[in-house]
């Protein structure tokens, strides 16, 4: 787990070239940050799920029944999906969060460390993001024994664990199908939502999937088809645009 880049915290571990998500969760491969940048506060979660629920999916008997079961899937997503982009981005304040313990040797996760005030510098300009303390207690970092701790490392093994956690609980299946020339494919087909949103943040994680915040509004883009250099939506490169002009000439200086 040495290796961290911009967009792959699990160095080696693709899945094969021969195994395809079915194509309606690749629809929206975001799915997983946008249902993580979510308020509970604000917006009902019990309802989003049942707008984005798959009615071809195969039954699963686990998923959250109510919008309190659905604001603890939410807390758990959203944590681990913070972590992940803390990584991403270098943000030293991911010490804050995991703590190695130096009486019992192990790391600790702590979702709602002494110092998490403030913004987030991802270099995103006008919208840095804001993270939320997490009201969970302190978690091991299971099966981290090492020579020299290192947060990011104790980081992405914990994001390992949590992901196969919720995939043993809400387990995709593996399917036979044949192409349009006869050919067999293997196709993996989450059970429920939840299923879907985990699978899609594993790939996320092993740089399958590849997402990037736009630096204006600070919402999720797809990068498929785009250039390593994109950086912002059309709509929001245009506006950041007439917001600079119009500054300009009320100033009479550039900004």
């Amino acid at each position: 787990m040495s290796r961290t880049t911009r967009e792959t915290i699990f160095a080696g571990e693709k899945t094969s070239d021969n195994i395809r998500l079915a194509h309606w969760s690749m629809e929206n491969p975001m799915l997983f940050a946008q249902f993580s940048d979510m308020n509970p506060a604000e917006e009902s979660l019990f309802d989003w799920a049942d707008e984005h629920e798959r009615g071809d999916a195969v039954f699963s008997p686990y998923e959250p029944k109510d919008e309190r079961e659905w604001r603890r899937e939410h807390l758990d997503l959203s944590f681990a999906v913070m972590l992940w982009e803390m990584i991403l981005k270098d943000d030293k304040r991911l010490n804050g969060i995991i703590e190695w313990n130096e009486d019992t040797k192990r790391a600790y996760v702590r979702p709602c460390p002494r110092d998490m005030s403030g913004s987030a510098d991802f270099g995103q300009g006008e919208n840095d993001i804001y993270y939320p303390c997490y009201t969970l207690p302190p978690r091991l970092v299971e099966n981290y024994h090492p020579v020299t701790f290192d947060a990011k490392d104790a980081a992405s093994l914990y994001i390992r664990e949590e992901i196969c956690r919720k995939m043993r609980r809400y387990p995709p299946v593996l399917r036979f199908d044949a192409d349009e020339r006869g050919e067999v494919q293997r196709t993996v087909e989450p059970t429920s939502l939840l299923s879907e949103m985990w699978y899609l943040f594993f790939l996320a994680c092993t740089g399958e999937i590849k997402l990037r915040r736009c630096s204006v509004c600070g919402r999720w883009e797809n990068m498929e088809g785009h250039r390593d250099t994109w950086s912002k939506h059309p709509n929001c490169a245009n506006y950041q645009r007439v917001k600079r002009a119009r500054r300009k000439k009320h100033t009479g200086t550039p900004v």
